[in-house]
């Protein structure tokens, strides 16, 4: 259950600073690359098992620009599948500990 929430909660962060606080407080960009460094190469590892890492990291790439950079629909498409796919990943992780 901890994985689940740990992992869900920042991509969801880093898409609520990147989209609504930034533009007050530029200095929150440090929270979004963090947020990004969080996120990207845990996704990238795991996608990688399926894909490769080239075609893992231009989806992760892909994901996270999209969630932090562009309007619209596509954002919060790219929310909800980050924030499940970080949910599952360190939901497996914590359970194998």
């Amino acid at each position: 259950m901890a994985g689940l929430l740990i992992g869900g909660i920042i991509p969801s962060i880093t898409w609520d600073i990147a989209h609504h606080q930034v533009g007050e407080r530029p200095t929150l960009w440090l929270a979004v690359a963090g947020g990004l460094a969080y996120s990207a190469p845990m996704v990238a590892n795991w996608f990688s098992r399926y894909a490769g890492a080239i075609k893992a990291w231009g989806f992760v790439v892909s994901l996270e620009v999209a969630m932090t950079f562009t309007g619209g629909w596509t954002p919060i498409a790219a929310l909800l599948v980050l924030t499940g796919l970080n949910a599952y990943i360190l939901a497996g992780r914590l359970s194998n500990d």
